[in-house]
């Protein structure tokens, strides 16, 4: 996996690429979903395809850090207290941050939840290898279908190769990030030009 991402033209990239993820599902029931970022395929001047990028991003904030280490929602961490996190999350290797735990309000539950970095990671690779395999089938064509449902992409038959990545941002320093095998399709995906 290379260590640096290049990105492409604003112009190209496509954000919150809408999905119809379960063309069997109602509204409101898992029947969209949202890819945070899109990157179709582009010809270079050689006349080879680049990879179509897909990016689920994800953010670990330094509060939620701090109150899951208490283990208490009402805990208000003051900026000393962030500022020395930040500086032991630069000290920490890998293992260490994936056990940490992480605080959030969960809007579904209407209280707050407690899980490890580790386990959000996971769920963040789940949801963009689910993303992907319905990038891969293409254009919906009627309600019971699932693929990409955005007019802002072009979909035809080719063979471009379709990559993703979670890039998870941790307090304002410390990144991880999981990356897909290059997964081959018999699409093209191309970005409609807006001017």
């Amino acid at each position: 996996m290379p260590q640096e991402l290049i990105l492409d033209k604003p112009s190209y990239r496509v954000p919150e690429l809408r999905l119809v993820v379960d063309g069997n599902k109602e509204k409101g029931e898992g029947r969209y979903g949202f890819a945070d970022l899109f990157i179709p395929a582009t010809t270079t001047i050689s006349g080879t395809r680049t990879f179509a990028e897909l990016l689920e991003l994800k953010y670990i904030t330094l509060e939620g850090l701090l109150k899951g280490e208490v283990n208490n929602w009402r805990h208000l961490p003051t900026y000393s207290d962030m500022e020395y996190l930040e500086k032991r999350l630069s000290g920490d290797n890998e293992d260490k941050i994936l056990g940490r735990n992480y605080m959030y309000w969960s809007k579904d539950l209407g209280r707050p939840i407690t899980k490890t970095v580790g386990s959000i990671l996971e769920d963040g690779v789940e949801q963009l290898t689910m993303y992907m395999e319905t990038v891969a089938k293409g254009q919906t064509n009627n309600w019971n279908n699932s693929g990409i449902l955005d007019k802002r992409i072009k979909v035809g038959d080719g063979s471009d190769f379709l990559q993703g990545h979670v890039v998870m941002g941790i307090g304002r320093s410390r990144f991880l990030v999981r990356s897909t095998q290059p997964t081959p399709t018999s699409k093209e995906y191309n970005k409609i030009l807006q001017f």
